[in-house]
């Protein structure tokens, strides 16, 4: 095995090693909310909505209960041209104001509730005419996860001149508050809903503050088994290299 060689392996290997880190750079912006408990990724390319806009917007919404109420916490979207432009993201957090945790039966309720009033919310965010034009909501997914506490609601909405908007709401519980997340999009385009569902991956709960889930086994990251990948390509070469015929 020559110098050319060693030079090859190394570099490989070299490679293999700083893959992961140039891909850490790439990762989405984290916002973490001191006040409610909970971390959201915010994907790469993306803006948070000003502070001072979102109390313009911002409502308190009731869940039509004394025992719960939402209230509008945080709000991003991917272009930077004007505030709550679609796709947009927008976050609410339900608060139990008693001491109380949820009991099973408010659980349930509030997910059941909670795809009906953030489909109001996604009404609001459309133009007059286009409220006025509404012909249907067709319910894609709607869901409870009663082992971790989550739960899901998908629809379309089209409008009278046969435009498809996609409503893509997911919660999750704590035992005092529930975290209600809804991506808005003006259209049913894959990378929209891939957006959203990235989104939905990315919610942790500070430690304490949220359920916790029963354990369940971690499958490889895609950059672990990349990774991986390129180390067992570059061992193999360096066999190819030790053994071939000279």
């Amino acid at each position: 095995m020559n110098r050319s060689d060693i030079s090859l392996i190394i570099g490989i290997i070299l490679g293999a090693l700083v893959a992961p880190l140039a891909s850490t750079d790439a990762r989405a912006e984290t916002y973490h909310s001191d006040k409610y408990g909970y971390s959201i990724d915010i994907p790469r390319g993306w803006v948070r909505i000003p502070d001072g806009e979102i109390r313009v917007a911002k409502r308190e919404l009731s869940t039509r209960s004394v025992s719960a109420t939402a209230y509008f916490d945080l709000a991003f979207q991917q272009s930077r041209k004007e505030w709550f432009r679609h796709p947009f993201v927008t976050v609410y957090v339900i608060e139990r104001p008693s001491r109380r945790p949820f009991d099973e039966y408010m659980l349930h309720w509030i997910a059941d509730d909670a795809g009906e009033w953030s489909k109001s919310d996604f009404y609001t965010h459309l133009t007059y005419p286009e409220r006025e034009t509404l012909r249907s909501a067709t319910i894609v997914e709607k869901s409870f996860d009663t082992d971790y506490k989550t739960f899901r609601y998908h629809a379309i909405i089209e409008l009278g001149n046969g435009q498809r908007l996609r409503l893509y709401t997911f919660g999750f519980f704590g035992p005092r508050r529930a975290v209600v997340i809804s991506g808005h999009s003006r259209s049913t385009a894959d990378a929209d809903l891939a957006a959203f569902q990235s989104i939905e991956r990315s919610f942790r709960f500070d430690a304490g503050t949220g359920f916790e889930p029963p354990p369940k086994k971690s499958a490889p990251s895609r950059h672990g088994r990349t990774w991986a990948l390129i180390v067992l390509g570059a061992v193999v070469l360096l066999v190819i290299l030790i053994f071939r015929p000279r």
